[in-house]
């Protein structure tokens, strides 16, 4: 790995392959990138980390052998990186799976589309934001569940709490959002709505996309 270089295109998407033979964190996976650009994204296919003010921050735990994955530089030249010959000794504390305290209220197939999407959000009850823990997040294409995430505490942010949501789906599918309260067990349609445009980003973790819900309005009632 450490003398096969990958070359990132500049202010585009880019395939790349992951040369190691064994997993490692992104952020050590990536140590190589130099000087990464806020909003630079790499994504597997069931989870995305975003450079941010913090490093990188997102639902993709690891990188894998024998799998593929997209990186969006927003670098304005193109550069080249390598990956590490060795493993750390451990994964970084920000990049191991946590378990979560419910059972998740809706699933997804991720392996029947090509094309996904990402949302970094945090949601607001009545203009308040909801903490994490509690909150799953889903998209909908013609009521079917799309991709779905819940809402968790990333220190070192003004709005800490936030979700990173993977949408998959084919191109111009309409899609909208539902939020699920697992404490009081209601469930909300948000307002904002948009059509699927393959791997577009919406949000990142210094700048969220707001997900607007209210408690008048339950899950019978959506308003345009």
């Amino acid at each position: 790995p450490n003398t096969e270089s990958i070359e990132l295109t500049a202010n585009k998407w880019n395939w790349i392959g992951y040369t190691p033979q064994f997993t490692l964190g992104v952020a050590d996976a990536l140590a190589g990138v130099s000087n990464p650009q806020a909003g630079d994204q790499v994504k597997g296919q069931k989870g995305y980390r975003i450079w941010s003010v913090n490093g990188w921050v997102g639902s993709l735990n690891a990188m894998e052998p024998g799998r593929g994955y997209m990186y969006k530089s927003n670098s304005t030249s193109n550069i080249r990186f390598h990956y590490p010959d060795m493993t750390p000794m451990q994964l970084r504390a920000a990049e191991i799976e946590q378990p979560l305290g419910f059972n998740p209220r809706w699933t997804t197939d991720a392996y029947r589309f090509a094309n996904t999407m990402t949302v970094t959000m945090a949601v607001l009850l009545d203009g308040q934001v909801l903490p994490a823990g509690w909150v799953e997040v889903a998209a909908f294409s013609n009521g079917e569940c799309r991709g779905s995430a819940v809402i968790q505490h990333v220190n070192g942010f003004d709005r800490p709490d936030m979700g990173f949501l993977m949408v998959y789906g084919n191109q111009e599918d309409p899609i909208e959002f539902r939020i699920y309260d697992h404490s009081s067990q209601r469930e909300y349609a948000a307002a904002e709505h948009f059509t699927f445009l393959a791997d577009s980003i919406f949000g990142t973790p210094d700048e969220l996309f707001a997900l607007n819900i209210t408690e008048g309005a339950g899950s019978k009632v959506i308003i345009y």
